[in-house]
């Protein structure tokens, strides 16, 4: 299995940094006789390590997130929160052998196709009907659909 993308756990710090400031730095402060930067790249190693069955459920990262305590979780804590997602987003859980639906692929492409085949410019047309048949348009309106129809050289 893949391990989680350093993004994941970068944003997982910078929201975890964000949500407690320095309180959550002071958790994990650099033994003095480390250097402070392999001592955070190991620290983000092991959360990654730990955190990786999470990448077949994204959901469950972001459960916690939403959920945090009113003190900063370490990481026992924090993949605790993580494993009480609902069930149901365990259950959505991606797979290296999830395939798509090709029924919903087809009827998702034929909404797509639908929304393409709408014409973005049918207000012009109907204020344009409108004013060749008498009816009331307003200057402006008169002006907006005809500079509408001519960019689109629909005069």
């Amino acid at each position: 299995m893949a391990l989680l993308p350093d993004e994941w756990i970068d944003r997982i710090f910078m929201a975890l940094r964000a949500t407690y400031g320095v309180s959550f730095d002071r958790q994990f402060e650099c033994p003095q006789d480390e250097d402070p930067v392999k001592f955070a790249t190991n620290l983000k190693a092991w959360w990654k390590r730990e955190l990786t069955p999470a990448i077949r459920a994204p959901h469950t990262l972001i459960y916690a997130l939403d959920h945090l305590p009113a003190t900063p979780p370490n990481l026992v804590a924090f993949k605790a929160l993580c494993w009480q997602a609902p069930p149901m987003a365990r259950q959505q859980q991606i797979t290296d052998d999830t395939k798509a639906d090709p029924n919903r692929v087809a009827a998702e492409v034929a909404k797509m196709r639908k929304i393409q085949q709408v014409d973005d410019k049918a207000w012009a047309h109907r204020l344009k009907a409108v004013d060749e048949s008498g009816g009331h348009v307003t200057i402006t309106q008169r002006n907006l659909y005809k500079a509408a129809l001519k960019s689109r050289g629909d005069e």
